[in-house]
C-alpha cells in the first residue's frame, strides 16, 4: 500500500461551516478494494499487465471513495444546539408509536392481514361460490358467511385489544412531562415529551427518565459527573456513571447558561449500538471529542444526582431503545409446519373426490338420460343429457363446484382459530404454574411465543451458557497466585460468616479466602513474595470501572460485572481498599492504613473480542504504569520470554491456571509494565486522535491499543468460583436420561469447563470422552477422525461426550468436510462441551446442528446479552433472568428465573401440549372427514334420489345448510378445546420422575404423516360403516320409514345421520380423555345437546323451510335408537381395539431393538471389541493436556458381560457358551488388540489415547 494511501487513511475529519466533511476516513471497504487489486497485480507477470492493474486500481479505490465520503456524509447527524433544525426530514419528533393500527387503518389493513392467510382466502372463495344460483346449495345464500365472520372476528378482536394495549402505553410514554428550553427566551418550561426535537436543551431531574437520547452539558454533581440506571434497556440495576466534557461544562455553568447555550453537533446517525456513540461539538473554532461517556439513553433514569442538562440528539424512532425494539418473531412449530402441509393434502383430496363424483355424474346421466329427464321433466334443460348434450362440459364444471361446497368442512375452518385460542390459554397456565415460579426474584415464567408451546415437547438439543445459566454468576474470590506462589484455602462452612477484611473492618462480601502463608508474606516487607502480592493487589485495586457509592458514612461498590466486584472486593479484604475516583481521574487508595493516590491516564475496556482490560495509570512517584487483566489464551502472548525467570515464572502460573480449573474456578491472568513518560506521550497523542474518530472510533482505539498491550511482565493469577445453580445437576441429567443431547457453550478454559462438566452432571466416569484441541486443519480432521472411530466401537458401551475448543471450532467451520465429520461426531455423543467460544461462534454451532438435522429441534437458554445470538438462533429460545441483565430473556420465546424450571417447562407442559394439540389437529381433520363423507359413501340402488352414488352424484345436499355451518364452531368445538387444556394423560409427578414419557414428543408419536393419515382412513371407514347402517338399518334393505310405511324425507334423513356424525365425533373426545370430570362429561354431553336443541329450534321457524316439522317426525322413528346405540359400542370397542395394538407394536419396537442391541454388543465382544471409559473415579480434574496436542487420561475396561443377556438374532438366549469361556476371549482379544493399538499409537501424536 502506498504511503499517500496510509496517510489519507490515517486523516482524521475536518470539520467546519455546519460540520460537514471535507476528506472521509478511508474505511474497511477502500482498504478491500486496494488488497484485492494488490493480489491482481502480484498475480500477474508482465509490466503491461501490471500497468494496466495499476490505473485500474486507481480508477476503482477513486470510486469506492467516492461512494464512502458520500455514504458517510449522507449518514451522519448534522444539528445545531438550541436552534429549530428543519433542514434534515430524518429529524422526527419524540413521538413513539409502537402499535401496528390507527383508528382509520384498523379494518382494511386487519382484512388484509386476515386474508393474507390461505385458509381465509380458501373460504372467501367457498362463500362466493355459494351466492352463484347454478352452483349454490345454499339457495343462494351465503352460508359459510357466519362461521368466517367468526373466524375473523375472533383475530381481528384479538389484535385489536393487543394493539389498544399498545396504544395505550405510546400515548402514557408521549404524554410524560420534561423541562425543555424555549428556542426563544432560553427559559426552561414543561414540555410533553412527543414535542421535543432534535437540538433542544433538556433539564431532568433525579430519578426522572431521559426522554430522548441525550448529549450530556452538565449535572449537579461535582465536574458534570451524574449516575444513571439502566434497568430498563439492559436489567442491570448496577448504577453506571456519566461525565460530560470539560469544555463543554464551562460553557453551561448554570441553568441560563445551558438554556442560550449554541454550538454544533455531527455524529454518527441512529443505530441501535446502545454501548457506542461518537461525535464531535463545535463551540465556535473549538473541536470537541464526544464518546459513550457523555450520552445519556432514552428509557434510563437519573439516580443520585439531583439535575442533568442535555442536548436532545435522537429522539422518536430515532432513540437506540427504539432501534433495539424488534416485532414479534414469526416462528412456527413443527405440528403446525406440518398442519400447513396435511391442509394441501387435504385439499387434494377433496378435489380428486369432487372429480370423481363429477365424472361419475356425467356418465351416470348419460346411460340414465330417458329416465332422469322424463322422471325430473328436464327434457330440453341444457346440460341434462350426459356426456352426449353439447352442453355437459358447462354442466359438469357446475357440478364439479358444487361438489366442492359440499366438500368444503374437508378443510376444517374452525383448526387455526381453535389451536390458537387453546395456545394462547396454555400460555397463561404455564405462567399461572407456581412449580416454576422463582420467589427470589418474584417472577413467573414468561410466555412470549405461544406458537411454540407444542414445540417444548419435541426437543432434541439443548444448548446452553454456562455463566449465570448452570451457575448462579454470584463470583467468590477463592485463590489467587503472585509470582512463584499460590494462595488460598475456602473457609469451613462453620466460619463463614467470619469474612472480615485484613483489618477487621467490616464483613466483605464475594470473598471466600484464609491461607495463613500469605498473611505471613503479605505482613513481611521483607519476605521474599511481598513485591509480587503488592503488584497483585494493586492491579486488582486499580484495573476497573467501579462507582463508589457512599450511604451513611459507608462505601459500597458498584460494577459493571459479578467478577469485577468480586475482584476489587478482594483487594479490599486484603487491605488494599479502592476509596474514591475524582471528576479529575484521580484515584483514591488506602494501601494497609497507608493514603495513596494514583491518577488514572487511560481506560480501555473489557470485550468479548480483546478479552482484556487495560488501564494507564501513574503511580505517587509519578512513573506511569500500564496494567492489563484478561484470559490467559489472549495475554501470555503478549508477555516478555527473555530471561528464564520470566519463563519459568510462566511455567508455574500456568501450573497454577491449571489447578485452579481442575477446582472449576473462573480464571484471570493479571500483568504490567512501565512505560517513560516519551513513550507515554507518543502513544497518547495516537489514542487521542482515535478518539476524535467520528465514525469507527472503536476499531481505531482497537488498532492504538495493540501498539500499547505488548512486552508484559507477567505478576499474577486469580481464580474466582461461580456456584452451580440450585437444581442444575439433576435438570441435566433428567435431560440425558429422556434421550435429548446436551450442548455447553462457553468461554471457560477447557479444564475448567470439563470439571464443571462433572459438577453438574454432564460428565461421569462412565462416559467415554474425546477432545478436539488442535490448531491446524488437518490435526482437527485427524483428532475428530479417530474420535468417530472410537465412538462407533463405544455406541452401545455408554454415553459419549465431545469437548472442542474455540479455535478448533474455527477450523471445523471454514472446511465443509471437518464440519461434517465433527457433526457426525457429535451425533453420537449425549454430551458436547464447546470451549472459549465467542458470542458469533455460539450461534453458528447452533445454525450448524439445524442444517445438518433438519428434523431436529433446538432449545437454546442463556442469561447474557452475549447469548441472544443463540437464543435467537434456536427453534425455541429460553432465557434467565439474571445478574448479567434482561437481553436475553426479552429476546427470547420463554423467560425463565433459574435453569432448574426447564425440566418441568419440558417434561409437563412441553410434552402435554405436545400429545394434545397434536391429538387436537387430527381430531379436528378427522371429525370434518366423518362429516362431510357421507354425502359420498353411498352404496348402488335403483333409487333415483339418493346421494353420492345413489343420486348420481347430482350434488344434491344432504344435511340443511345452516345447521350445517354449525358443525364447527358449536356442535363439536368445546370437548376437544377442553381436552386440548385439561386433560392429563400421566400426572405431573409422573411426569417428573420418569423421563421415558418424553420420548412422545421426541419421536414424534402423536402427529407424523402416518398417524395424521391412519385417522383419516379411520374416518373413512366409519362414514362408510355410518352410511351402510344408516340407509339399511330396517327390513329389505330400505331406508327408514314414517309411522305409515312411507320413506322418510330428505331431511329427516339427513337429520339422522348428522346426529350420529355429532355423537361420534364428541364421544371420539370422551374415549380419548384420561383424565375425566364432571365438567368434561358436561362438555361432551353439552355439545350433542346442543345439535338436537338447535334442531328443534329450527323445526318450529317457518324462515329455516327445509328443516321446518322435522324434528317431532325424525324423533318417532326407533330405528335413530338402535343405531345410534349401535355405533357407541362399535367405537367404544374400536378405539379400545387401537389403543392395544398401539401398545402392542410400541412395545414390539422397544424390545426388537433392544434384542438388536444385545446381539451387536454380543458379535462385538467375541471379536474382542475395547471399550474406553473416563477414569476410574473422578477427583476434579479428568484429563491433562498441552496447547501442542491432546492427551487424555483414560483406564481401559472390558464390557462385563452376562451370558444370560444375549440373545441371538431371533431373540433365543443363547446358553451354550459360558461366562468363563467368554472372559478368557476377551482377555485373549484385548491382548491382541492392545498390541496393535501401541504400534499404531507410536506413529501418531494427536492419537486419543
Amino acid at each position: 500500500m502506498s504511503k499517500t494511501g496510509n496517510k489519507k487513511g490515517m486523516s482524521s475529519f475536518d470539520i467546519e461551516g455546519g460540520g460537514k466533511s471535507k476528506n472521509s476516513n478511508k474505511n474497511a471497504f477502500v482498504e478491500l478494494v486496494e488488497e484485492k487489486h494488490h493480489e491482481d497485480i502480484n498475480k500477474g507477470s508482465s509490466t503491461a499487465n501490471r500497468q494496466k492493474s495499476d490505473q485500474k486500481k486507481k480508477e476503482t479505490v477513486s470510486a469506492a471513495r467516492a461512494s464512502v465520503a458520500g455514504k458517510e456524509e449522507a449518514e451522519l447527524w448534522n444539528f445545531h444546539v438550541n436552534e429549530a433544525n428543519t433542514h434534515d426530514r430524518r429529524f422526527v419528533r419524540n413521538k413513539i408509536r409502537t402499535t401496528k393500527y390507527t383508528w382509520l387503518t384498523f379494518i382494511p389493513k386487519n382484512l388484509f392481514e386476515q386474508f393474507s392467510k390461505m385458509a381465509n382466502v380458501y373460504f372467501l372463495f367457498i362463500m362466493v361460490l355459494q351466492i352463484i344460483p347454478p352452483i349454490s346449495i345454499t339457495g343462494g345464500q351465503p352460508a359459510i358467511l357466519l362461521p368466517l365472520l367468526f373466524v375473523v372476528s375472533v383475530s381481528a378482536i384479538k389484535d385489536l385489544f393487543e394493539d389498544i394495549k399498545r396504544h395505550r402505553a405510546d400515548d402514557q410514554e408521549n404524554n410524560r412531562k420534561a423541562l425543555v428550553a424555549d428556542l426563544k427566551t432560553g427559559q426552561f418550561t414543561h414540555k410533553i415529551w412527543k414535542d421535543i426535537k432534535v437540538g433542544m436543551v433538556v433539564k431532568v431531574m433525579e430519578n426522572e427518565f431521559f426522554p430522548a437520547d441525550l448529549i450530556l452539558l452538565n449535572s449537579s454533581g461535582p465536574k458534570g459527573i451524574c449516575y444513571i440506571e439502566t434497568k430498563n434497556l439492559d436489567g442491570e440495576t448496577n448504577l453506571k456513571h456519566k461525565v460530560s466534557n470539560k469544555e463543554v461544562i464551562s460553557h453551561c455553568q448554570d441553568e441560563h447558561a445551558c438554556g442560550i447555550f449554541k454550538a454544533s453537533v455531527q455524529s454518527e446517525g441512529p443505530s441501535d449500538k446502545i454501548y457506542q456513540f461518537d461525535g464531535i461539538m463545535n463551540i465556535g473554532d473549538k473541536k470537541i471529542s464526544l464518546n459513550y461517556e457523555n450520552f445519556l439513553l432514552r428509557g434510563s433514569s437519573l439516580r443520585q444526582t439531583d439535575y442533568v442538562y442535555g442536548i436532545a440528539t435522537f429522539t422518536g424512532h430515532g432513540t437506540r431503545i427504539m432501534k433495539n425494539s424488534t416485532g414479534a418473531r414469526s416462528k412456527f412449530s413443527r405440528v403446525e409446519k406440518q398442519t400447513n402441509m396435511q391442509i394441501f393434502f387435504i385439499f387434494g383430496l377433496q378435489c380428486v373426490l369432487c372429480l370423481i363424483a363429477t365424472v361419475y355424474g356425467a356418465l351416470w346421466r348419460s346411460i340414465n338420460t330417458e329416465k332422469t329427464q322424463n322422471y325430473l321433466d328436464l327434457s330440453g334443460v341444457k346440460g341434462t343429457g350426459g356426456i352426449f348434450d353439447k352442453y355437459w362440459i358447462l354442466n359438469a364444471i357446475q357440478r364439479y363446484f358444487t361438489w366442492i361446497l359440499l366438500f368444503t368442512n374437508m378443510v376444517p375452518i374452525s383448526l387455526m382459530v381453535t389451536l390458537e385460542v387453546v395456545k394462547f390459554l396454555q400460555a397463561f397456565f404455564i405462567t399461572w404454574d407456581w412449580r416454576i415460579y422463582d420467589l427470589d426474584k418474584d417472577m413467573p415464567t414468561k410466555v412470549q411465543s405461544s406458537n411454540l408451546n407444542e414445540e417444548l415437547g419435541q426437543i432434541s438439543y439443548v444448548f446452553s451458557d454456562k455463566t449465570g445459566t448452570l451457575t448462579c454468576n454470584i463470583m467468590e474470590f477463592k485463590k489467587f497466585s503472585a509470582g512463584k506462589y499460590s494462595y488460598g484455602n475456602s473457609l469451613p462452612d462453620n466460619r463463614q460468616q467470619m469474612r472480615f477484611n485484613i483489618d477487621g473492618e467490616d464483613e466483605i462480601s464475594n470473598v471466600n479466602f484464609d491461607d495463613p502463608v500469605f498473611y505471613k508474606h503479605f505482613r513481611d516487607k521483607r519476605s521474599e513474595n511481598y513485591q509480587y502480592i503488592e503488584k497483585v493487589l494493586l492491579n486488582l485495586a486499580l484495573c476497573h470501572t467501579i462507582i463508589i457509592e457512599k450511604k451513611n458514612g459507608k462505601v459500597s461498590y458498584n460494577a459493571s460485572s459479578p467478577d469485577e466486584l468480586a475482584l476489587v472486593n478482594a483487594a479490599r479484604f486484603f487491605g488494599v481498599k479502592f476509596e474514591d475516583r475524582d471528576e479529575e481521574n484521580k484515584m483514591y487508595i488506602n494501601f494497609k492504613g497507608e493514603k495513596q493516590v494514583w491518577k488514572l491516564l487511560n481506560l480501555i475496556e473489557f470485550n468479548s473480542t480483546r478479552k482484556r482490560m487495560t488501564v494507564v495509570v501513574q503511580d505517587p512517584k509519578g512513573q506511569i504504569k500500564v496494567l492489563c487483566k484478561g484470559a490467559d489464551s489472549i495475554l501470555y502472548p503478549l508477555c516478555q520470554k527473555r530471561t528464564r525467570d520470566q519463563i519459568e515464572l510462566e511455567t508455574t502460573t500456568g501450573n497454577f491456571l491449571d489447578e485452579y480449573a481442575k477446582d472449576g474456578l473462573r480464571t484471570l491472568l493479571l500483568v504490567e509494565k512501565t512505560l517513560s513518560q516519551s513513550d507515554y506521550d507518543a502513544w497518547n497523542k495516537k489514542f487521542q486522535e482515535a478518539s476524535f474518530a467520528v465514525s469507527g472510533r472503536e476499531e481505531k482505539i482497537d488498532k492504538v491499543a495493540i501498539e500499547l498491550e505488548k512486552d508484559f511482565h507477567l505478576i499474577g493469577s486469580t481464580a474466582i468460583e461461580d456456584k452451580l445453580q440450585d437444581g442444575v445437576g439433576e435438570t441435566i441429567q433428567f435431560l440425558k436420561d429422556a434421550g435429548i443431547k446436551v450442548w455447553v457453550l462457553t468461554g471457560d478454559k477447557v479444564e475448567t469447563a470439563i470439571n464443571i462438566g462433572y459438577s453438574c452432571k454432564l460428565l461421569n466416569n462412565e462416559m467415554n470422552q474425546f477432545i478436539i484441541n488442535a490448531t491446524t486443519p488437518k490435526e482437527v480432521y485427524e483428532q475428530i477422525t479417530e474420535a468417530r472411530k472410537d465412538a462407533a466401537l463405544t455406541q452401545f458401551s455408554g454415553d459419549t461426550a465431545a469437548i472442542v475448543t474455540g479455535d478448533a471450532l474455527l477450523k471445523i467451520a471454514s472446511h465443509e468436510a471437518i464440519k461434517d465429520q465433527f457433526l457426525e461426531l457429535t451425533d453420537s455423543c449425549a454430551v458436547v462441551i464447546a470451549c472459549r467460544v465467542s458470542p458469533k461462534q455460539k450461534a453458528e454451532i447452533v445454525h450448524y446442528v439445524k442444517q445438518k438435522y433438519p428434523r431436529a429441534t433446538t432449545l437454546s437458554i442463556g442469561d447474557g446479552a452475549n447469548d441472544v445470538n443463540m437464543i435467537t438462533a434456536a427453534h425455541v429460545g429460553v432465557g434467565i433472568s439474571g445478574l448479567e441483565g434482561q437481553q436475553a430473556a426479552r429476546s427470547a420465546d420463554y423467560a425463565i428465573g433459574q435453569f432448574k424450571f426447564l425440566k418441568n417447562l419440558l417434561f409437563t407442559h412441553g410434552r402435554e401440549a405436545y400429545r394434545r394439540n397434536s391429538y387436537l389437529v387430527c381430531y379436528i381433520f378427522y371429525k370434518n372427514v366423518v362429516f362431510v363423507l357421507p354425502q359420498f359413501w353411498q352404496v348402488y340402488q335403483d333409487q333415483l334420489i339418493r346421494y353420492g352414488f345413489q343420486s348420481g352424484f347430482g350434488g344434491q345436499a344432504l344435511y340443511e345448510q345452516w345447521l350445517y355451518q354449525m358443525y364447527n364452531i358449536l356442535f363439536t368445538a368445546f370437548p376437544i378445546m377442553w381436552f386440548a387444556l385439561f386433560d392429563q394423560e400421566f400426572s405431573k409427578e409422573e411426569l417428573l420422575e420418569d423421563p421415558k414419557h418424553f420420548k412422545i414428543g421426541l419421536k414424534n408419536l402423536s402427529f407424523g404423516r402416518w398417524r395424521f393419515w391412519r385417522w383419516i382412513f379411520y374416518g373413512m371407514c366409519q362414514t362408510f360403516m355410518l352410511q351402510l347402517i344408516g340407509f339399511y338399518s330396517l327390513e329389505g334393505g330400505s331406508a327408514l320409514y314414517d309411522d305409515y310405511g312411507q320413506p322418510s324425507s330428505l331431511w329427516v334423513t339427513g337429520t339422522h345421520i348428522y346426529g350420529m356424525v355429532v355423537i361420534i365425533a364428541n364421544m371420539k373426545v370422551a374415549y380419548s380423555t384420561n383424565s375425566h370430570t364432571i365438567f368434561s362429561t358436561l362438555v361432551v354431553w353439552g355439545s350433542i345437546g346442543s345439535f338436537y336443541i338447535m334442531v328443534y329450534i329450527e323445526s318450529r321457524i317457518t324462515f329455516f323451510k327445509s328443516l321446518y316439522g322435522v324434528f317431532p317426525y325424525a324423533m318417532r322413528i326407533p330405528a335413530f335408537y338402535f343405531i345410534c346405540f349401535f355405533f357407541l359400542l362399535s367405537t367404544s370397542f374400536t378405539e379400545k381395539l387401537l389403543h392395544w395394538t398401539n401398545l402392542y407394536i410400541t412395545q414390539n419396537k422397544e424390545k426388537k431393538q433392544e434384542i438388536q442391541n444385545m446381539v451387536y454388543q454380543y458379535k462385538k465382544a467375541q471379536e474382542g471389541m475395547l471399550i474406553r471409559k473416563g477414569q476410574i473415579k473422578h477427583k476434579g480434574f479428568a484429563f491433562s493436556g498441552d496447547d501442542q496436542g491432546t492427551t487424555i487420561v483414560r483406564s481401559l475396561s472390558i464390557i462385563n458381560h452376562k451370558m444370560d443377556q444375549f440373545p441371538n438374532e431371533d431373540g433365543i438366549e443363547e446358553e451354550e457358551k459360558s461366562q468363563e469361556q467368554l472372559e478368557l476371549s476377551l482377555n485373549n482379544n484385548s491382548k491382541d488388540q492392545q498390541q496393535k493399538k501401541s504400534d499404531s499409537g507410536k506413529s501418531k501424536q494427536n492419537r486419543i489415547n
